[in-house]
Order: structure tokens, then sequence, then C-alpha cells
């Protein structure tokens, strides 16, 4: 992916398709008629490849499997942990019939975002997102050791038009890890759009978008046993399964943060 990026509208690039569809707004000042071109080229337009359809989830999210729940909204799990956190954006998936909380995000106005509610922000959605790392994996009661520390959980935290993406994940009993992940700033001027201001909001759908789907895979490789009975006993092989509710801790905060204001 990061290849067919560094090459975004480069004209000596013969493979990059996606070049044709945005190369144009390079050419357009006014506000106006980018507008129409992304609804004509980008909303209306089919997509070829991945790459494209990576632009496309700027406009409008294609994945019929993901669902996006706007509005001061509250996580089934966080109601079980007793927190009281509504979200600006919870991001589902539905993963064979069932659904999942796989990522969460808070947006704010810049004028009206002092310090403290930045780190409230920041700590609400950590806490939540704590929460959903901890029923996705124990929804994989099969997955290996060695995996665990790799299925992360996105958290986007918005602030007028800059945008920052982390990852939470589990690296050893009761061990988080909290992860910077990428930073980017939607491009508002036609100086940005040459400065690849595109292309990195691109790249931040794009890990997004990854995140969401390693989850998935998981999900589906280790939520059953694949493993096989007959091998297991001719090769005396041991299983080197988790037991995912001796590596995770509960969410533990106090009262006052434990509801919001």
């Amino acid at each position: 992916m990061t290849k067919y990026l560094d090459a975004f509208g480069d004209e000596n690039n013969s493979d990059n398709s996606i070049g044709e569809v945005t190369k144009p707004l390079l050419k357009l000042k006014n506000k106006r008629k980018m507008e129409e071109y992304y609804y004509k080229h980008l909303v209306r337009y089919k997509p070829k490849n991945d790459i494209e359809r990576n632009v496309l989830n700027i406009y409008k999210y294609v994945n019929k499997d993901v669902f996006l729940q706007w509005g001061e909204t509250k996580a089934v799990d966080c109601t079980r942990a007793a927190l009281d956190f509504k979200l600006d954006l919870r991001i589902i998936v539905n993963i064979e019939q069932e659904k999942h909380e796989v990522a969460t995000a808070e947006l704010a106005k810049p004028r009206s975002t002092i310090e403290s509610k930045l780190f409230n922000d920041k700590l609400k959605l950590v806490l939540v997102t704590k929460c959903h790392l901890n029923s996705v994996l124990k929804t994989m009661p099969y997955i290996p050791k060695s995996k665990v520390k790799d299925v992360k959980v996105p958290i986007v935290q918005i602030i007028g038009l800059t945008c920052h993406v982390q990852a939470l994940s589990l690296t050893d009993k009761g061990v988080y890890l909290l992860q910077d992940v990428y930073s980017v700033d939607y491009p508002q001027t036609h100086a940005q759009v040459e400065a690849k201001g595109l292309q990195k909001v691109i790249e931040s759908f794009s890990i997004i978008d990854d995140l969401i789907i390693d989850i998935t895979e998981y999900h589906r490789d280790y939520n059953v046993d694949q493993s096989s009975k007959m091998d297991s006993l001719i090769k005396g092989k041991k299983k080197n399964n988790v037991n995912i509710e001796d590596w995770v801790s509960e969410v533990v905060c106090d009262d006052d943060m434990a509801h919001d204001n």
C-alpha cells in the first residue's frame, strides 16, 4: 500500500491507476468545482482495485459488514463494565452474524477544546477501547499466544481537521500497549493537496481499515478449534492456546471518570 501511495499522482507511473482519478484535483482551485468533481468521479465511481476503493472510503464506506454508529451512543461493553461513556462514533463490524465493536472515535471543535478536554477524551477512548479489546479477544478462545499482541483495536481522535490514530493491544498478562499509529491534517487548500495531503488522508483510512480487517480475520481463524485431532494424537502436539481470561484485566477508573459530565 505504501508503495502505491508514495507514487500517488506520479505521471511516470503507468501502473498507478488511481492517479487517473485523483490527478485532476490538483488543477481544481475552486472549492465548489472540487466538490462537484468528488461527486461525479469519486462518489459515483466504481473502484477497479483496492487502491481506488480506499479513496472512495473518504466519502462513503462501501464495506457492507461495517456499521458506523454516530451521535453520543454507548456500547454494550461499557454498560457491562459500568462505564457510562458515550462516544461520537462507534465502528461495529458484523463477523459471522455477530456484531463486534472494533474502533472508537471522538470529535471536537478546535475553538471549544482546551487541554483538559483533549486528555479527558483520550482517556475515555482508551478505557472504552480496552473494553472492546477484551471482548474481541474473548471471542478467540483458540488464538495462539504469539498472535495475541497482533490484535489491535484502533482509536481515532479528531479535533477540527486534525486526526490522530492510535491502537491498543494486549502484549502480556495484564499488560496493555497504546501506540501512536498515524497523524494527519485534512487538506484545506490547493497547495496542501499538491503536497500530497489527500495521500495522507487515504493512508490513514487504509490503516484503520487494515486493523479492522485483521480483527475480522483473527476472529474467523481462532473462534473455533481448527487443529487436527489425529495429528495431535499421532505427533503428540500440545496446544499453545492462551486462556484469555487469565490475560485480560478489568477496566478500572474512579467514579467521577466513569461517567460523562
